[in-house]
């Protein structure tokens, strides 16, 4: 579910970008990418590109966990007891790589600005392709200064490009196991002994 919500905020954001631009859809103009492979190479296949990047991953301490999902079984006899679902929020850096025009690498993080100031919300209306189970994503900007920054990229294994970083909200994650099954209420009376 992680890697098809970022694909998708992926490709709406490229579709953005190349509405801008006069091009094609079809053209990459972002992709979802790390900065730096496993092996401490430049991981990025094209140059001149926005880069997407998963950076952290956080459950969400405001949204409720503690609620059980109730869901009634095909007969309509019977009630299956999920467990308490699990949200989280996804933190995702957008980069520039333009390593020979870094003034039109800036324009490109204007996009991003752009992008996201006009659809702070992804949901069913505005993205009608959005990932089955995921009825709305809200997006925010993190304001980060220069040692968290430098910091994030050290741990990431990259050396400093033009970045923003926005924390997308939220997954809900809900075992598709019902946890017990409880039968329907189907009369009610008194019994007095």
């Amino acid at each position: 579910m992680i890697g098809t919500v970022i694909a998708h905020v992926t490709s709406e954001l490229n579709y953005y970008v190349c509405q801008k631009q006069g091009v094609s859809p079809d053209v990459t103009k972002v992709s979802l990418s790390s900065i730096v492979g496993p092996d401490g190479q430049l991981a990025i296949l094209e140059d001149n590109q926005i880069l997407v990047t998963l950076v952290d991953i956080r459950q969400d301490a405001i949204a409720p966990t503690w609620k059980k999902a109730v869901q009634r079984d095909v007969s309509g006899a019977d009630y299956g007891v999920n467990r308490a679902a699990f949200n989280i929020n996804l933190f995702l850096l957008f980069s520039v790589y333009f390593p020979s025009d870094l003034k039109t690498g800036l324009d490109h993080l204007s996009y991003v600005f752009q992008f996201f100031l006009t659809r702070s919300s992804l949901d069913r209306q505005n993205s009608p392709n959005l990932p089955a189970g995921i009825s709305r994503l809200t997006f925010e900007m993190v304001t980060q200064d220069f040692q968290e920054k430098g910091h994030m990229m050290g741990l990431l294994g990259a050396k400093y490009l033009p970045s923003t970083l926005y924390k997308m909200s939220m997954l809900t994650f809900l075992d598709s196991e019902p946890e017990e099954f409880r039968p329907a209420i189907t009369q009610v009376g008194t019994k007095l002994t």
